[in-house]
Formats: C-alpha cells, sequence, structure tokens
C-alpha cells in the first residue's frame, strides 16, 4: 500500500520526493541569534536508503495550518538509519540551518578597514550564502584590524555580532530559510494569527481554537551598571571610562560590572560597547514563558495576548526562543496514541519595548605565547614605518596575505627605552623576523617585543679581527669566521641601505687576552661633550687620518710627554702665536734648514751657521757683550751712511798688511792726541 503525506498536516519534503520519507515526529529548537536544530522521526517503506543522497541537501517540513502553510526550511547534516519492522522503516534526520555549515571550517584571516556587517557578508560570500537580509538600523564603526584566529567562522562571524549586538532569526519557505540581521526591534512582524491569542488556564483538546496557557514571566536580580575603561596610545591623556546604568524598581539594582576593554579608543564607540553588553545582561531581568497551539508563533515574530474576550489586547511580545514538538497521524495502527496534539510550542518571549541581544558567551580567541612574523612593506623599499615607528608583518598564519604593506594593520614595536623625546630606536627593516606578542592575548592587538635570525637573515660576524695590526713576534690576532666562533663577542652592526654593503659596528670581544671593544663609522662619525671628556690609554695609541684634521681649543690646551716626541710635516707648518711663543730645552735646541742652523745649549753657547748670514735692523742692530769679535776670513765690509767705530777706553785698528782711509770729501782724524806712526 502506497502512504502519501499529501492531505496531512505534517509533511517532509527532501531531494528523494515527496513520499519515500514520512514524517512521523518532529522536534524543533529555535532563539534569536543562535541556529536552529529541528529533529525528525522519519518512516519510510524503503529499506535501503542512502545517507549520502540527503547529507548536505535542503529539506523542509509543512505544517498546514488555517492561515496558510508554514515551513521549517533546513539542510539535512544528519541522517540515522534507526530500526526496521515488517511494515515501516524507522529513520532519523536533522535539520540546520546554512549558518551551521561555518561550524565545519576553521581559519585564520584578517580584516582591515571593515565594519561588521561588512564582514559578515565577506565570510557568508566566501563560502556562497546570499541568502541574508538586514534589518540594521545603528551606524558600525570601521574596524581597522579584525582577526579570525583558529576558530570555526561561525564562532568568528558569533561573537562579532554579539559585541555589536546584532542577532538574528530565520525566515522560512518551502525551498530556502534566510537569516535576518537585526539591532533593535524594528523589523519584527506580527506571526500571522497571532493578534489576540487567548491567554487560558491549559491546553485545550484537539479542535480548539489557537490559545496559549502555561503562562509565567520570571524576573531576575542581575547587574544593574557596566563601566568600562581603555587606553589609546595615540592620546594617552584622552578619558575613556565609559558607564551605563539600567535602574530597577527593586532593591540591590544597583551592582556594577567593571571591564578592561581593547576593543575601542573613541568614547561614543565605548558607550555603544558598554550598552550593548548591558543589555545583554539585562534581556534576562524579565522573561515570559509559556505554551501554545497556535502554528505560526514562532522566533523573532510579535504576538499579542488577550487575557479574556472583554480585556484589550496585551502590548506586543517578541518570541525570542520556541521549542516545537510535532506529531503526524497514524501510519500504521499502532505509531501514534490517541488524542495526542499534533502541534505544540513552548516559547520565551520579551516585551517589544525591552532591547533583546544575545548573552556575549562565544569564547574569544587568544595568543597566550609570542609568535613570530616577517616585517613587510611596499616593493622597492627596505625600511617601511609610520609616525609612531609601527611597522607592519606579515604572520606565518595568514594565507591570504601578500606579504605587502596591506599585510596587517601597524604594529608598534618594543624599544629597549621610550621616553618624551628621548630613549632608542631601531626599525625592524623589511625581510626580518620579528617576535610579535598580544595585548590582553588579543589577536586583533598584535605589538613587537623583539626580533630573531633565521637561515634567510644570519647573524653578522665581526670583523674587528681584521682591523687589528700584530706587533712584530706576536701572532696575528684570530678573525672568526662563523657564528659559533665569534660567540665569544657582543655586536651591534647595522646595514647601509641601497645594497652598498656598508655598515656600523659596535663589537665587544670578550677573549681571555684579548678583551677588546671595536667601533667602525662607515661614513661619519660626531662626537658631543657636554662638559668634559677624559680619554686614557694603558698602552700605546695610534691615530691614522686620511685628509685633513682640524682642532679648536677654546681657551688652553696642556700636552705633556714623558720621554720623546716626534712630528713630521710633510710640506709646511705655520705657527702663528698671538702673544708670546716661548721654546724651552733642558740640554740643547738645534734649528736647521739644510746647510743652515742655529744650536744653543745650556752653558749658553748660540752658535748661528750657514752659507750667507745677514742680520737686519729696519731701526737698530745692536751686538753687545764683553769681547764682541766679527771676522771675515776674506773681507769683511761695513758699510752705511755714517760708520762709527766707539770706544768708550780704547779703540785700536790693526792690520797685518796695508791700513788705508779713504774718503771723497774731508777726513778727519780727531783726538785730545792724534799719533800717527
Amino acid at each position: 500500500m502506497h502512504r502519501t503525506q499529501r492531505y496531512r498536516d505534517l509533511a517532509f519534503r527532501c531531494a528523494l520526493g515527496d513520499d519515500v520519507l514520512l514524517l512521523h515526529a518532529f522536534h524543533g529548537v529555535e532563539r534569536l541569534g543562535r541556529l536552529f536544530q529541528y529533529d525528525l522521526e522519519l518512516l519510510s517503506e524503503h529499506t535501503r536508503i542512502d545517507p549520502n543522497k540527503l547529507l548536505g541537501q535542503p529539506a523542509c517540513v509543512r505544517v498546514d495550518t488555517p492561515h496558510g502553510d508554514r515551513w521549517f526550511h533546513g539542510i539535512v547534516t544528519r541522517f540515522v538509519v534507526a530500526r526496521s519492522d515488517s511494515h515501516l522503516h524507522t529513520y532519523r534526520a536533522t535539520l540546520r540551518p546554512w549558518l551551521w555549515m561555518l561550524t565545519r571550517t576553521t581559519d585564520c584571516r584578517i580584516f582591515q578597514d571593515m565594519t561588521v556587517p561588512q564582514i559578515l557578508t565577506e565570510v557568508f560570500r566566501t563560502f556562497g550564502f546570499a541568502d541574508v537580509r538586514h534589518h540594521l538600523t545603528h551606524d558600525y564603526a570601521q574596524r581597522e584590524y579584525c582577526v579570525q584566529y583558529r576558530e570555526s567562522a561561525f564562532d568568528f562571524v558569533s561573537r562579532l555580532m554579539e559585541e555589536e549586538g546584532i542577532y538574528y532569526q530565520f525566515e522560512h519557505t518551502d525551498d530556502r530559510h534566510v537569516l535576518v540581521l537585526h539591532d533593535s526591534s524594528i523589523g519584527h512582524t506580527l506571526a500571522r494569527g497571532c493578534g489576540k491569542l487567548p491567554l487560558r488556564d491549559q491546553a485545550r483538546g484537539a479542535g480548539a481554537i489557537d490559545s496559549v496557557w502555561n503562562w509565567a514571566c520570571d524576573h531576575q536580580v542581575l547587574p544593574g551598571a557596566l563601566s568600562l575603561e581603555a587606553f589609546d596610545f595615540k592620546d594617552p591623556s584622552k578619558p575613556l571610562r565609559v558607564r551605563d546604568r539600567f535602574e530597577r524598581d527593586h532593591a540591590h539594582d544597583e551592582y556594577e560590572v567593571f571591564d578592561y576593554s581593547t576593543r575601542y579608543d573613541d568614547q561614543d564607540i565605548g558607550d555603544r560597547l558598554a550598552r550593548v553588553r548591558l543589555e545583554s545582561i539585562q534581556a534576562a531581568h524579565r522573561i515570559t514563558t509559556a505554551e501554545t497551539d497556535a502554528r505560526h508563533v514562532s522566533t523573532g515574530k510579535l504576538i499579542r495576548l488577550r487575557r479574556s474576550r472583554s480585556a484589550a489586547v496585551d502590548e506586543p511580545l517578541l518570541i525570542t526562543a520556541a521549542t516545537y514538538r510535532l506529531r503526524n497521524d497514524a501510519f500504521d495502527a499502532h505509531t501514534q496514541s490517541p488524542g495526542e496534539p499534533v502541534f505544540q510550542c513552548a516559547f520565551e518571549a520579551l516585551p517589544l519595548g525591552v532591547p533583546y541581544r544575545v548573552p556575549q558567551t562565544t569564547p574569544r580567541p587568544e595568543i597566550r605565547g609570542p609568535q613570530t612574523a616577517i616585517v613587510v612593506g611596499p616593493t622597492g623599499q627596505e625600511i617601511y614605518v609610520d609616525e609612531h615607528a609601527r611597522i607592519k608583518v606579515q604572520f606565518h598564519w595568514d594565507r591570504y596575505g601578500r606579504a605587502d604593506e596591506s599585510s596587517s594593520c601597524w604594529i608598534r614595536v618594543s624599544q629597549p627605552w621610550a621616553g618624551k623625546g628621548y630613549g632608542g630606536l631601531a626599525i625592524p627593516r623589511i625581510g626580518q623576523e620579528v617576535i610579535v606578542e598580544f595585548l590582553e592575548a588579543d589577536p586583533d592587538r598584535p605589538i613587537v617585543t623583539g626580533r630573531v635570525y633565521n637561515a634567510a637573515s644570519m647573524p653578522p660576524v665581526s670583523n674587528a679581527g681584521r682591523d687589528k695590526q700584530a706587533k712584530p713576534g706576536e701572532k696575528p690576532y684570530p678573525s672568526p669566521q662563523s657564528v659559533k666562533e665569534a660567540a665569544m663577542m657582543t655586536s651591534i652592526r647595522s646595514q647601509s641601505l641601497g645594497g652598498s654593503g656598508g655598515h656600523n659596528e659596535i663589537t665587544m670581544n670578550d677573549t681571555a687576552g684579548a678583551e677588546g671593544l671595536f667601533i667602525k663609522a662607515q661614513m661619519d662619525e660626531v662626537h658631543i661633550v657636554g662638559n668634559d671628556r677624559l680619554d686614557m690609554v694603558g698602552n700605546n695609541e695610534a691615530r691614522e687620518v686620511g685628509n685633513d684634521r682640524a682642532r679648536k681649543v677654546g681657551n688652553n690646551e696642556v700636552v705633556e710627554i714623558g720621554v720623546n716626541a716626534m712630528e713630521k710635516v710633510g710640506t709646511d707648518k705655520i705657527v702663528d702665536v698671538g702673544n708670546t711663543l716661548v721654546i724651552q730645552a733642558g740640554t740643547s735646541i738645534t734649528l736647521k734648514c739644510g746647510a743652515s742652523m742655529i744650536h744653543m745649549n745650556q752653558a749658553g753657547f748660540i752658535t748661528i751657521s750657514g752659507t750667507v748670514i745677514n742680520v737686519a735692523g729696519a731701526a737698530n742692530c745692536n751686538m753687545a757683550a764683553p769681547v764682541t769679535s766679527v771676522t771675515g776670513g776674506l773681507l769683511m765690509m761695513t758699510n752705511g751712511a755714517i760708520n762709527m767705530v766707539n770706544g768708550a777706553a780704547l779703540t785700536t785698528v790693526n792690520s797685518g798688511g796695508k791700513a788705508s782711509v779713504k774718503a771723497a770729501g774731508d777726513a778727519m782724524v780727531q783726538g785730545a792726541t792724534v799719533k800717527l806712526n
């Protein structure tokens, strides 16, 4: 005998055909902002049904009502072959929404400069789902950086919606179910036939008018205030503490929840986040529960109750959760108890004026330990940094990143010292591997805390040994050729930009007996000392200047040399003294220039020798001594307009040969007594 559901109150449709599987019983659970689940008990005359022809396929349940058919539509996510008897075979199936498919996948993915509704649309599009309708009324702030990290796509979108106060319902037809997004009561419509449902003490029998019974209203004491604190590094003094309060008519309604948040850096955004979070807590303050046989009562719809025929209709209630139990008429004599209701629903509801928010229960992923990443930036650049010394990185787990300036947000970098206008600064360069940690373990809040080497970026091996010359008889100073050999060295080495191969370096060698400090400036080196400077060298010092050297001393300079000093000038040397120049030697002083020489010693002897010696005075030229001797080996001439030879006691002119006195004019020899012999 062929069995059909065509004329029954309940029917099941699937990819196998209308009457291959017959609906015997249905149990469904729905809640605003949560996935529905419909568990079906099915009967069939077929003994072998291939589950693979049903899994992942759409299916639906039809419910006949006085106001038109109602549909429960979903995707078959589970199919069980239960038992068989001589008449009908039993199967069980579970229907869930397409959104449930997002629980079957996990990923690591970065979203930048997008609002939460935009992120939701992008995630749904990625998996090929477009049955979404928006009833969103608020403006949503753009998120600079939002990370899905090792979590299912469903958990990712769920926590974003919970945080922003977005919840959803599903609307069903015979061929689809649509995800409808809400953030307020706007957009919720009245369930068909539920504009004035009578409130009764208990359920009526079959054929009774749609009604509501077992009505109850549950009230709870809940936190009445919520405060959040945050910090914005771009404006550290900006106040970001926000607070929201719900006043109730009962005692002890003032208890506050306080939390520190990394989710906002603007007070208006903080106010909204605090309001949404407190509303999600307060949504459970007053919950109406009841049961009904009205077949269009469903989650996300509105109903109105009438307490008596003469009473006014109550304010609308928003159905926030529903549990359905449906049972079909008998297909066999033993499959149904007499009088069992076909449709029964237990529901929860809120007054329409009470904002509904989903409890913020979806866990946020945490990154408890450090990770590493590669510094990235635009093609052709070696350093990519902003005004806050932040960089961008490519995380190893980000398979969608392109290793360029769009791979991450700007990330702050820990420095050895950071003060207002002072501290240390070393910008990680493109291609380097850095250590990244996360504030509050939040994947959305990375911070660079260190740098590491890898096989593509090996540590520098100092060439300090190559620049030290061994003394005669000493072994050459060994230059390490590998990191292992250079383990005794502590180095800081930079790298010149542009691929020139140059670098600046500071290296400390801790080899016993060969300890040393090596400093290299690839181009210029500048020392600025505000007050005093002391250099002490225990042994030798050598200084070599390849070009010019200038030294300026503002006041006095003292140079003290213990033994010898030698100064060699290749061309000229000029000593310019503004006042007095004193050259003092304990034994002798010699000035030599080719064949000319001036020599003086400590005994007082001064010798001047040269091929020609000229002594000239612009006014006077005096020589004075107890004995003064002037000797010309061949000729001695004294020329002048007037030549005077004076002797205080005696003047003698002697000649071994002849003596001649000549004058062009008069010649005078005058004295107290003049003798000519």
